[in-house]
């Protein structure tokens, strides 16, 4: 198991809740570790689970009243703190919390579960598909550049973001790690400084090119008086005055902004009780779901979702969601496919079976 993973904690009796959870989790591909899903055909079930709550990187503990009596979700509670391991708490039925889990701050999941999903996921320091979540930060060295990055970075801390930032190697090569943290954010802000050298203009435009080729957002910031270079003059930029630094960085917090609101938000959808959820819940082990959205004319690839079942009906999380967004969503086990209309967002959804 890669030790970038959260072991689950839970009562055998929570299986299907927490597995949902965890199945929806995975689609955004969160890091996470259950027996029930983790464990391969051949592998001794007590070994796995001693490994996997050894090399975890935190714990995800699932509280119901069957967890808090659970001998073995304490002692795996133990366990992470003693190793000075995070410790994730989600109440997924209400009941008391553990004294050893008082002081941490718990996730409910028994209401408003979309926003439960996204705490969730910020715990867990990802961020899910469709939606804005880290920006790195390219700056230069000298003492100018460290101290507008500095301001810049409390910025991008103030909309709830990661911040990612760095410069190239001595060599100027573009390293593995490097690599890995453009590919992991959403956006980047260029900073260029006083008197740019031009090698380090060559690869704020590598920057800014590679992140044109991924289609994701990007934004040069000036420094006030820095020569127009052909680099600079093709690109959308802002500048700063260091003497005039508040009314020179509203626009980036406006862009930082603006960025953050057209990434969406997560939603949850209710698919009303019918022949379709019943079809649905009876094919479960084979069956999918898929979302997809309308903005206009135009519309998204499908996206696959996982479905939660609770008394009434049965919910699914939509990601990438913009207020004037209309929503589709279908089943499909193969065989048969069901399919809703186009809807707007506020209302259930209704599947009707496609014609073969």
């Amino acid at each position: 198991m890669s030790n970038s993973k959260y072991f689950i904690s839970y009562a055998r009796k929570d299986s299907q809740t927490v597995l949902e959870l965890v199945k929806l989790l995975k689609i955004q591909e969160a890091p996470l570790w259950m027996d029930q899903d983790d464990i391969g055909a051949g592998e001794l079930w007590d070994e796995a689970i001693k490994n996997a709550l050894s090399n975890c990187e935190g714990v995800v503990v699932a509280l119901s009243p069957q967890s808090v009596r659970s001998e073995e979700v304490l002692k795996e509670v133990e366990f992470a703190l003693e190793k000075e391991k995070p410790v994730i708490p989600i109440l997924i039925e209400e009941t008391k919390i553990p004294s050893i889990l008082q002081r941490f701050e718990y996730i409910d999941f028994t209401t408003h579960r979309a926003e439960a999903i996204s705490k969730i996921f910020k715990a867990l320091k990802i961020e899910p598909r469709g939606s804005m979540g880290k920006i790195f930060i390219s700056y230069s060295l000298d003492e100018n550049g460290l101290a507008f990055t500095e301001l810049v970075q409390q910025i991008v801390y103030s909309y709830s973001l990661v911040v990612l930032a760095g410069v190239r190697s001595p060599q100027n090569y573009l390293t593995k790690e490097r690599n890995k943290q453009l590919a992991d954010c959403d956006a980047i802000i260029c900073i260029v400084s006083e008197n740019p050298k031009i090698e380090n203009l060559n690869w704020i435009q590598s920057d800014l090119e590679h992140f044109d080729a991924k289609g994701k957002r990007n934004i040069l910031t000036v420094f006030k008086d820095v020569d127009d270079h052909d680099i600079l003059q093709k690109r959308k930029k802002i500048t700063y005055d260091p003497n005039k630094p508040i009314p020179s960085i509203i626009p980036l917090s406006q862009e930082i902004a603006l960025w953050k609101h057209d990434a969406g938000k997560i939603i949850e959808v209710f698919l009303a009780v019918d022949e379709a959820t019943g079809f649905l819940m009876q094919r479960i082990d084979i069956a999918k779901v898929y979302y997809r959205l309308w903005t206009d004319d135009r519309k998204t690839n499908w996206v696959e979702t996982w479905p939660i079942f609770r008394p009434g009906g049965i919910f699914v999380y939509l990601n990438g969601v913009f207020n004037e967004t209309l929503i589709e969503v279908k089943i499909d086990d193969g065989e048969t496919t069901w399919k809703s209309e186009v809807v707007h967002q506020t209302v259930h959804v209704n599947l009707r079976k496609e014609d073969s």
